[in-house]
């Protein structure tokens, strides 16, 4: 077991290390500035603008670090405890721990106390299923997966890939779920192959104030040729006799969903019932942990949009 103030070459067992040069970390500065020699990253005489951000998901997480300043702050969802940089001249110590935090995602500064000495940082360690994210003090999980028909929940990553066949709980959709970027880049090609199968977006978020959302996608080009074919007839009136021809011209837009066949739905999630029932007016679908799912058909003009 891992000692505060005790050298930790490599994580433990259900704990994975994330290195100081990650670009999840944030190193804020003014005149004392940030430099790395390759084991770690270091400021010497630090200011109060001296700052460490970023997000981890998860339920723990630990300072690994080197001989610093006596006193360092870390502020964990604003809540902020003292540690010691320690004397152990070790590029990789563990310099604080804190566990039993709540499995979502969590925003994390540290800095300086003192004005001497240096802060040396090595990096993190957190759970080993889970990751950084970007510094935002009011994070949400917005994660959507690919419902079929026979109630298969999957993902696209380079092919499709099912990540449960029963109601996804909370973890299936924060480990497993796409980004809406993630989406957008679905070729044509792979929502073919969904063709015939009644299909929905499973939208998952703990962020109860969320009412509605866009997805964009984009598609091959698209010419009038593959719907019509070689030849098509217009038929054109007018009563100006000076008019001699006409001149045509046909705006179409095309959506890879035009490709799947059956019901599209969007399934929207939230701990707040009273909130989507006002918003969207939804039937319910399904329960899922702490909280439920609710689907209700949309325009697919609102979801998908083709410039």
């Amino acid at each position: 077991m891992a000692v505060i103030g005790q050298p930790l070459a490599s994580p433990e067992a259900g704990w994975k290390r994330i290195k100081y040069n990650d670009s999840m970390f944030a190193y804020s500065e003014t005149t004392s500035k940030w430099l790395s020699n390759g084991s770690i990253t270091y400021v010497e005489k630090p200011t109060l603008n001296n700052v460490i951000s970023f997000n981890f998901s998860g339920t723990k997480i630990r300072i690994i670090g080197r001989a610093g300043i006596d006193n360092q702050n870390i502020s964990i969802d604003g809540v902020v405890y003292k540690f010691n940089g320690g004397t152990n001249n070790s590029a990789d110590v563990l310099q604080f721990e804190k566990i039993n935090l709540a499995d979502t995602q969590h925003y994390v500064k540290i800095w300086g106390v003192s004005a001497t000495g240096y802060i040396r940082f090595s990096g993190v360690d957190i759970d080993e299923a889970k990751k950084l994210y970007p510094y935002n003090e009011y994070p949400f999980f917005e994660k959507i997966l690919i419902q079929l028909g026979d109630d298969t929940y999957k993902k696209w990553s380079n092919s499709w890939q099912t990540v449960t066949t029963t109601t996804p709980t909370n973890q299936d959709y924060i480990d497993n779920g796409m980004e809406s970027t993630d989406v957008e880049a679905i070729p044509l090609s792979a929502w073919q192959e969904l063709n015939g199968q009644d299909v929905k977006l499973a939208y998952y978020t703990d962020n109860s104030s969320t009412t509605e959302i866009t997805i964009e996608t984009e598609t091959e080009p698209y010419s009038i040729y593959d719907e019509f074919g070689d030849t098509m007839e217009v038929l054109y009136y007018t009563d100006d006799p000076d008019k001699n021809k006409a001149d045509l011209e046909i705006t179409a837009n095309y959506s890879p969903l035009d490709e799947i066949e059956g019901d599209f739905e969007v399934v929207t999630w939230t701990d707040t019932l009273e909130e989507v029932s006002e918003t969207m007016i939804p039937t319910f679908d399904s329960v899922i942990e702490d909280g439920s799912v609710y689907a209700t058909e949309v325009d697919l003009t609102d979801v998908i949009r083709v410039e």
